[in-house]
């Protein structure tokens, strides 16, 4: 079994000898959450039910100290704060075949992934969850946050990411292949095609055509704050060379 790399609750965070490090993490994560307008503080209404939260903590390769602040959504119920849940990703066989049409075509494949990609997604139910542990408001520690944005952890927060990205590749000019909901296919001009392969928040993209790739990595980093990797060395366990 592998070794915990991080405090199981913040409680045991604070009590580390990396509890300084600990923190500065949650306010990054802090930072993003109020950077994208993610809830409203407010007293609880009556007869309505509250999400527990937690932190998760997490000690990244090269010694980076990362943390999600997450729902706890195993305490949802369905019909009350939650429907839908399906959120399509690419299957291994696609992201297989687009592999193999880079390698025949020589041309380049390239990873990005969105930062927060969950705290993108407006969420349409209404949701409210306990205030972050160690961030309660000094004299609101009672009220909630009532949710504009998907925030992870929650059931409906990948199908609300997909309900934002999708449209937002079509608006690209992409077109979602039928048989694979999560490949994307832009063909230019001169016919030359640029394929995506997305998995949750993590982009696999290919192009013919250099220029198109440059593009569209501009584009999503105009609208997302996005993590270029370049060149794809790893995706999903996959060994790409």
């Amino acid at each position: 079994m592998a070794a915990r790399v991080g405090p199981r609750n913040f409680a045991e965070a604070m009590r580390s000898d990396t509890a300084e490090k600990w923190m500065g993490a949650m306010d990054v994560e802090m930072k993003s959450i109020k950077k994208h307008n993610t809830w409203d503080l407010m007293p609880l209404p009556k007869n309505s039910k509250v999400v527990d939260s937690r932190w998760v903590f997490n000690k990244k390769d090269g010694g980076i100290y990362k943390t999600r602040f997450c729902a706890k959504g195993f305490t949802q119920r369905w019909g009350e704060d939650y429907e839908e849940t399906f959120a399509p990703v690419a299957k291994y066989t696609s992201i297989r075949t687009l592999i193999a049409l880079a390698a025949g075509g020589n041309f380049e494949i390239h990873q990005m992934d969105v930062i927060t990609a969950f705290l993108n997604s407006n969420l349409k139910e209404t949701v409210y969850v306990r205030q972050p542990a160690g961030y309660e408001v000094p004299g609101k520690e009672h009220w909630v946050c009532k949710l504009n944005r998907a925030l992870y952890g929650l059931k409906q927060s990948g199908r609300a990411w997909f309900d934002e990205i999708a449209p937002a590749l079509i608006e690209f000019d992409f077109e979602m292949c039928e048989s694979d909901h999560s490949i994307f296919v832009h063909t230019n001009s001169k016919g030359l095609k640029t394929y995506i392969a997305l998995f949750v928040d993590d982009f696999l993209i290919s192009s013919e055509d250099n220029d198109d790739l440059v593009e569209i990595k501009r584009r999503l980093s105009e609208k997302y704050e996005m993590k270029d990797m370049g060149i794809a060395r790893k995706f999903l366990g996959i060994q790409i060379e």
